[in-house]
């Protein structure tokens, strides 16, 4: 759904329908996932290096969101830099890779 930009419908998931924990990592995991999407389609640079600075490292690991932190930033150059040279290991990434290079 986050894919897709319901994010809407995204939250109203985890709101109501999710099965497992809410406090077990993947939830948050989830969440925070999701707020950044919000943050980065919004946007909203603060809120965005907010989220970022304290997600945890499989969120920071993840390329991608550094790469969106870089063009919120406004250091284009550096995004498509970093982008072009980014090799993708799932389909997932890579499709993304090409949204944000605007392929």
């Amino acid at each position: 759904m986050m894919g897709n930009a319901q994010l809407e419908e995204s939250r109203r998931y985890l709101n109501e329908e999710w099965s497992g924990k809410k406090k077990e990592r993947l939830y948050k995991q989830t969440v925070l996932n999701l707020d950044l999407v919000e943050a980065y389609q919004q946007q909203d640079a603060d809120r965005y290096n907010e989220l970022y600075d304290r997600a945890d490292r499989s969120i920071k690991r993840n390329k991608l969101f550094g790469a969106e932190k870089l063009f919120l930033e406004h250091q284009y150059k550096q995004a498509i830099d970093f982008l072009e040279g980014y090799r993708v290991r799932t389909a997932y990434d890579k499709v993304i890779r090409s949204y944000l290079l605007g392929q």
